[in-house]
C-alpha cells in the first residue's frame, strides 16, 4: 500500500484492506474472521472484519491503514493482517498473518527566498522580501556588481522549487540571469544573477524584482507560492567637499587664536597702569 507523496500537515484519509474469502463454496463454509495490526511509528492500522467474511465475498472497508503526517521523511513499514477461519460449532482456527507492506513520502513545501552570493551591497531579510543597498556612492565611470540567487530554504524531503521574475523598466540598474528555472531541490541554490548598479548619473534610485515561484513534485501537484520581492537601492552624489581643516591649518587657527589673546592681555595690563 503505497500513501505516495503527501504534504506535512495533510490530513490523509486511511485506505482500505481488502479480504477476500476465496474459500470454495459449499453448502458448508467457514467464514473468516480478523484485525489488522501494525507497529510502524508514522502508520496505524485499526478495525476488524466483524461477523466475518462469506465464501466468494470480499470485505473492503473494516480493515484500514493511516498515515501520520506532523514529520517530513520517506516512511517504510508493514501492516499484518491477522486472520481466523471461524464456524459455530467448532474452534477457530488460525490462518496466520499476512503481511501488507506501507510506503509514504511525506514532503515539506518549497521555499523560495533571494540570497546574496557575492560583490556589493548590504543584503537584508525585510517582511515580504529582501533589500540590496549599495548605499551612498560618489559618481563614477565604473560600477558595483553583486551576485545573488534563490535557495529552496526547506528541508528535506520537501517539493522542488520553480519560478520566474518579474521587474518593471530599469533605471540606474542592470540585471542578468533572470529566467525561468526548474528542479531546486531543499536546501539548494538557483545561481548566476547579477545586479549592476551604474555610477554615472547623479540621484537616488530604486528598483523592485518579483520572484513569481511555484512548488512541484512527481505526484502530479504544482501550486504557487507566495511573490517574493527585492528592492534594489543606491544613491549617486557628486565628489564629497571636506569641512574638516587641514592639520596646517587648525594650526594656523591656533597660533592665531594664542596671538590675539597675547594683545589682549597686553593692552589690559597697560590700560591698568594708566590708571
Amino acid at each position: 500500500m503505497n500513501f505516495g507523496i503527501v504534504h506535512v500537515g495533510d490530513v490523509i484519509s486511511p485506505l482500505g484492506v481488502s479480504v477476500t474469502n476465496g474459500a470454495a463454496v459449499t453448502a458448508l463454509n467457514d467464514v473468516l474472521f480478523g484485525d489488522i495490526t501494525t507497529s510502524s511509528a508514522m502508520f496505524s492500522a485499526s478495525g476488524n472484519l466483524g461477523s466475518g467474511v462469506a465464501t466468494g465475498s470480499t470485505n473492503g472497508s473494516s480493515l484500514a491503514v493511516g498515515l501520520n503526517t506532523t514529520s517530513a521523511g520517506i516512511y517504510n513499514g508493514s501492516a499484518s493482517v491477522n486472520l481466523n477461519s471461524h464456524n459455530s460449532n467448532m474452534a477457530d482456527l488460525s490462518l496466520g498473518s499476512t503481511p501488507v507492506l506501507l510506503k509514504a513520502q511525506v514532503n515539506n513545501y518549497a521555499k523560495a527566498a533571494f540570497a546574496k552570493t557575492s560583490g556589493f551591497g548590504l543584503f537584508t531579510q525585510v517582511p515580504g522580501g529582501f533589500t540590496l543597498n549599495f548605499g551612498s556612492v560618489v559618481q563614477s565611470t565604473n560600477g558595483l556588481l553583486a551576485g545573488l540567487g534563490v535557495a529552496n530554504t526547506a528541508t528535506g524531503p520537501s517539493d522542488l522549487l520553480g519560478g520566474n521574475f518579474a521587474f518593471g523598466p530599469l533605471t540606474a540598474f542592470t540585471i542578468s540571469g533572470l529566467g525561468a528555472f526548474t528542479g531546486i531541490d531543499a536546501g539548494l541554490l538557483y545561481s548566476g544573477i547579477g545586479i549592476g548598479f551604474n555610477l554615472n548619473t547623479l540621484g537616488a534610485f530604486s528598483q523592485i524584482i518579483t520572484l513569481q515561484s511555484y512548488g512541484y513534485n512527481t505526484s502530479g501537484y504544482n501550486a504557487a507560492l507566495s511573490d517574493v520581492k527585492l528592492t534594489l537601492s543606491g544613491v549617486v552624489t557628486s565628489a564629497a567637499v571636506s569641512t574638516v581643516p587641514e592639520p596646517s591649518t587648525l594650526a594656523l587657527m591656533v597660533a592665531g587664536i594664542v596671538a590675539l589673546a597675547g594683545m589682549q592681555r597686553r593692552k589690559r595690563a597697560l590700560h591698568l597702569k594708566s590708571i
